[in-house]
């Protein structure tokens, strides 16, 4: 399902502000302007750090990384994923399969675990986070960003909402959620950031109302795209004034 139809969306190449094409180059600058002020002073300074992004896609996060000087490794379960990443960064260390595959070649003690938009995916997160306490350095830090099950988009656009993306997120989760699941693995919720976006409001309410095919011709408006553009961010603002901001992103560390 995900091969056929989740990956080759175009949206996911989609520059929301300019309506122009971001390349993965962008998406590695957008991740190193991210990170350089999240990360923590002693892991950014140390010497030989590791880092590790799983579902890495075309690569920009773990080139982001190895940017920053961490002997970076990225894994993805999708072979056209992992040979274009290759081809885009090959400075970067990537792994076609699972975290299991990592495992079983002793790649272990990493300084910095990413799941970006991975873990609504995954059949068995619990498992997953399992794995990553398994491989995580003592001081280590698991950042992690997931779609809210809270949040005001879903309350409000319910099956229309960008973050439900039935049947490719098998998992939503709360705060209160994640939590209990790190708990679990005696790790703990260090930071939560509300720098972080989602999209699709007038997307969702273009499909509610059986318009979509109009709203995705006055897409090709520039002038739109900036309104567009304007209206997401103005209800993200608003989810985050009520508390029920569209996406979490949070780092756990051991307990």
């Amino acid at each position: 399902m995900h091969d056929k139809y989740y990956a080759k969306w175009d949206n996911f190449d989609f520059n929301y502000f300019s309506g122009i094409k971001r390349s993965e180059i962008d998406r590695r600058n957008e991740w190193i302007n991210f990170y350089k002020n999240k990360l923590p002073k002693f892991i950014l300074n140390k010497k030989n750090k590791k880092s590790l992004d799983i579902g890495c896609g075309y690569g920009g996060c773990v080139s982001a990384f190895k940017r920053l000087k961490f002997d970076a490794f990225g894994v993805d379960v999708q072979k056209r994923c992992i040979n274009k990443a290759k081809r885009n960064f090959p400075n970067a260390k990537f792994v076609l399969g699972t975290i299991d595959n990592l495992i079983k070649s002793k790649y272990v003690n990493f300084d910095i675990i990413t799941l970006h938009d991975v873990l609504e995916h995954i059949a068995d997160p619990d498992d997953l986070i399992k794995k990553c306490k398994k491989i995580l350095s003592k001081k280590g830090k698991i950042f992690i960003k997931v779609p809210n099950a809270q949040s005001l988009q879903i309350n409000m656009l319910k099956e229309y909402s960008w973050e439900i993306s039935a049947p490719f997120h098998r998992t939503l989760f709360s705060l209160q959620g994640l939590k209990k699941l790190s708990l679990k693995y005696k790790l703990k919720v260090e930071k939560s950031f509300d720098d972080i976006n989602t999209w699709g409001w007038t997307r969702g309410l273009s499909i509610k109302n059986k318009i979509e095919q109009n709203y995705e011709f006055l897409r090709k408006n520039k002038y739109f795209v900036k309104l567009d553009y304007n209206i997401d961010l103005l209800f993200e603002n608003i989810s985050k004034r009520v508390d029920q901001k569209s996406i979490l992103f949070i780092v756990l560390k051991n307990k």
